[in-house]
């Protein structure tokens, strides 16, 4: 029988220490002391699966094997009593996380959401320049009413910070406004550029996209590629076709794995197909020449001509296609002027900009927001006055967030000294964080059906990643080590508080 915060559990474990985990403890052989008993078990349960993601029957087999028979129902609750207290823990070394952020020169709020649709979103605060999660709780959405006494905890425990990065979510704005009034605001340039992306594209790409798709042409190149796969002999020309096709299909590369509006992958396609059926018609000609019949190279170009129908049943495909260059060239400008990238060097997601750069950033873009004015009154056909209402609808979003995307960095007193520290320029931290979460989901449930998971350990799996971060866990554990004491000291007080802030609250 084992008592922990004043429940008894049964389970089939004696005793025995996770910080020797090549041995199994005896009770003669250890005697622990009485704070801290019982949370041995719940700190090692805690570090299999929120920190190693392992699925259930794993940690029963890993345990087993060092002498600890725990049932599967058990150690779903440890779990669950590892989050509550980690976050517990959290709150009530907010002073200490204050201590670090203070040796940095404040902290740079960052506030972003995730959910789906019909269901309650996780909210997330974390600090741009350390990296530390703040604070994560579940709320019924990101509307003002449920963000803004989240922020007020942050503004009376850790004071108000030096810049806060936001979306667009019209509730994160408001709630901070009213919480930090004044402070200074930069917008999150990912999301800003996601909107510009939905502005130029919607519903122009979608559309494209049925309309590829309803071609068949994937699914033909698959069939084609298994065939000749299959093939015992190997010719010249099945290698070559082979070749051709499996380039058609790697499309996806063009966009480097980035979601729509950051790629189009129907347009990536439909490029590639346009590319290759250059190089089949050149070869399928030079082979005839030479009196050679080319039947694989005729059965890939009897697919790619799906893509090219008569003009008086789908001639506009290609000149959709054109009009999606242009309006991609278009975003492809907005983004050089935030000096957003998606490689790493220079201009990635995770990089701060110096004076220099948002300068230049600043230059650039008013000058493409002038350039979109100009276009946008022009006249000419349908297609031609939908870029222009898309560039109007742009130009005036740029116009309205111009100052807040490419502020002035800061200074601030760090170690005694004034220095000029960049401020982040996006919430991709943030993003990764609630990617990672989903991630850990897909891990210990073995599918890919996580949203309940997310919802229901959210806001103690955000708080959990901050054990990997040294300075915190030096600030308020001292060391990993001693997890199961600190746990022993946790107030009932604020284990009701860690409860609210992993719950869903009533409305």
């Amino acid at each position: 029988m084992t008592t922990i915060d004043g429940e008894s559990r049964v389970t089939e474990v004696t005793l025995f220490c996770p910080r020797h985990r090549s041995e199994v403890y005896r009770p003669e052989r250890i005697a622990p002391s009485r704070s801290s008993f019982g949370y041995d078990l719940v700190t090692e349960v805690g570090r299999l699966r929120c920190i190693e993601h392992k699925q259930v029957w794993e940690m029963r087999e890993e345990l087993s094997l060092r002498g600890a028979m725990v049932p599967a129902r058990t150690l779903h609750r440890l779990c669950d009593r590892f989050l509550l207290h980690v976050v517990a823990v959290h709150m009530e070394s907010m002073n200490a996380v204050a201590g670090i952020l203070r040796r940095r020169g404040g902290y740079v709020l960052q506030v972003d959401g995730t959910s789906t649709k019909g269901s309650p979103a996780l909210a997330l605060m974390k600090d741009g320049w350390s990296g530390i999660r703040l604070l994560a709780a579940s709320v019924v959405s990101e509307g003002e009413e449920f963000i803004s006494p989240h922020l007020a905890t942050l503004k009376e425990r850790l004071g108000s910070p030096v810049a806060a990065v936001r979306d667009n979510s019209e509730g994160i704005m408001a709630a901070i406004r009213k919480v930090f009034p004044g402070t200074y605001g930069i917008s999150c340039h990912y999301h800003f550029l996601r909107d510009v992306g939905l502005k130029l594209f919607d519903p122009v790409y979608p559309s494209f996209r049925n309309r590829v798709d309803r071609r068949g042409v994937k699914k033909r190149l698959r069939s084609l590629r298994r065939a000749l796969r299959r093939r015992r002999t190997v010719t010249d020309e099945s290698r070559l076709s082979l070749e051709l096709v499996e380039h058609i299909l790697a499309y996806k590369e063009d966009g480097d794995g980035l979601a729509y509006p950051f790629s189009l992958p129907a347009a990536d396609l439909y490029r590639r197909c346009e590319d290759v059926s250059a190089r089949v018609r050149k070869a399928i000609l030079d082979r005839a020449a030479d009196n050679v019949f080319s039947p694989d190279l005729s059965k890939l170009e009897d697919v790619l001509r799906l893509l090219k129908p008569p003009p008086n049943v789908l001639g506009r495909l290609h000149a959709e296609f054109l009009g999606m260059e242009e309006r991609w060239r278009w975003f492809q400008r907005v983004r050089r002027a935030l000096r957003y990238r998606n490689g790493p060097v220079p201009l990635s997601t995770k990089r701060t900009l110096s004076e220099r750069e948002l300068e230049k950033g600043r230059v650039m873009l008013d000058g493409v927001r002038s350039m979109m004015e100009q276009l946008g009154n022009g006249g000419g056909g349908r297609r031609e006055r939908s870029l222009q209402k898309a560039l109007r609808k742009v130009a005036m979003k740029i116009c309205e967030h111009r100052d807040e995307l490419l502020a002035p960095n800061v200074s601030v007193v760090v170690d005694g000294e004034r220095k000029v520290r960049r401020l982040p320029r996006t919430n991709a931290t943030v993003e990764m964080d609630f990617r990672s979460l989903r991630r850990h989901g897909r891990r210990i449930r073995g599918n890919a059906d996580v949203e309940g998971q997310v919802q229901r350990d959210g806001p103690g799996m955000l708080i959990a990643l901050n054990l990997l971060h040294q300075d915190y866990v030096r600030a308020v554990y001292g060391s990993l080590d001693r997890m199961a004491e600190r746990f022993s000291h946790v107030s009932p007080a604020t284990l009701s508080h860690a409860k609210r802030l992993m719950a869903v609250p009533d409305v």
